[in-house]
């Protein structure tokens, strides 16, 4: 065991209420104080997505706490309790079809992690399915959805093929079921090194979920993604390190998990999550996280969290303050070992889709971008300058 800190930041009388009640779950009404503002502690709940958590918990001491509570956290339970069965069912559908297309996909996360990691499929959210699918493939996965009444949502600027690296997933929504999925090609955002498709395949796992099975990401690759993913956000939301607390409850082989981090240069962030999983969370630190935590930039990212926190930043609520939004850049970067941010400044040298507006050329020529672009930097940046 090692000696860290409880709380490393100054939770609101509200989180630190939320927090006892994840960690403890049994407690008095004298454990509750009276300097509470019920209505930032149901925005809280819902902003760090615990609310299913938090209502198993209200629902047994009701009497602890105002109606309005019960009844706010209740009905949220309930519509995310059949949100997730429909999800599920269309997991599962989506998946059959897949099936007979012998197209393989893999569930990155969605409904069966409620099940997965807590043992209930109501005990986790989540808004959209999110399906990994070898690259070669999209084109048919594209077909697949769409006669399946999908419509893809987003349509990645690209100049030079670029998407392929830059980028990591397509969003699709079904207008009647009102379903998105963001199908994915890449675990995360390039560039930079990461598992193919087939590697994961082969640690692959099957689960089941409301009597639907799915091929889903082994338990140590779910790990390693769901740290990057929840660090690229910033922990913003706890229900990510929730997580984390409970996957370190699940007989995970580390050295397994291990050689994965080391091999993309991922330790930093599992020490960050770890630390920022046990101030919060209470997580045991076992011997097999020594060599993580107590790497200097694990310690460092983890205070650069607690900004997110504090001010309970909502990064998809766009536009992002300026204050926030140069933060965020900042601390996107700082997540990168020093090859990362080497292998980053280099793909900035390539031509952006921002390139081809400023200076459209026939598509054959694309290619005179790569020497255009310093100058079309600066005469973007001369023009801003010269509309302020």
């Amino acid at each position: 065991m090692f000696n860290l800190d409880r709380f490393s930041f100054s939770p609101s009388n509200e989180l630190e209420l939320i927090l006892f009640m994840v960690n403890k779950q049994i407690f008095s009404s004298e454990d509750i104080s009276k300097d509470i503002d019920w209505d930032h502690f149901i925005e809280l709940t819902l902003h760090h997505r615990l609310y299913p958590v938090l209502y198993k918990v209200v629902k047994q001491k009701k009497e602890y706490f105002p109606n309005s509570v019960y009844d706010a956290l209740g009905e949220v339970f309930l519509e995310n309790t059949m949100l997730m069965l429909k999800y599920s069912a269309e997991l599962h559908r989506m998946n059959e079809v897949f099936i007979k297309k012998q197209i393989p996909l893999l569930v990155l996360k969605g409904p069966y992690l409620g099940t997965d990691l807590y043992g209930e499929l109501s005990l986790r959210t989540c808004n959209d399915l999110d399906i990994l699918v070898p690259m070669a493939r999209l084109s048919e996965v594209e077909n697949t959805l769409n006669n399946m009444g999908y419509i893809k949502e987003e349509y990645i600027e690209t100049v030079l093929n670029d998407w392929k690296w830059r980028h990591h997933h397509f969003v699709y929504i079904h207008p009647e079921k009102l379903v998105k999925v963001e199908v994915h090609w890449r675990l995360h955002p390039g560039p930079g090194k990461e598992p193919s498709f087939q590697q994961l395949w082969e640690r692959k796992r099957e689960v089941i979920v409301s009597n639907y099975s799915f091929k889903c990401l082994s338990k140590e690759d779910l790990f390693v993604f769901l740290v990057v993913h929840g660090a690229r956000h910033g922990w913003s939301r706890l229900r990510w390190l929730l997580d984390i607390h409970q996957l370190t409850h699940g007989n995970l082989r580390w050295n397994k998990v291990q050689i994965i981090l080391k091999k993309y240069q991922y330790q930093h962030l599992a020490g960050q999550a770890l630390l920022l999983s046990h101030s919060i969370f209470n997580t045991p630190m076992l011997k097999e996280f020594e060599p993580w935590i107590k790497m200097n930039k694990a310690q460092l990212l983890e205070n650069k969290t607690y900004f997110y926190i504090e001010r309970v930043v909502n990064l998809h609520s766009e536009p992002l303050p300026p204050e926030i939004s140069n933060y965020h850049k900042h601390y996107v970067f700082k997540l990168k070992t020093t090859r990362q941010q080497l292998l980053y400044i280099f793909s900035c040298l390539f031509p952006f889709p921002r390139d081809v507006k400023t200076f459209p050329l026939p598509k054959q020529l694309h290619i005179l971008y790569f020497l255009l672009r310093p100058f079309l930097v600066v005469f973007r940046k001369a023009k801003e300058k010269v509309s302020v």
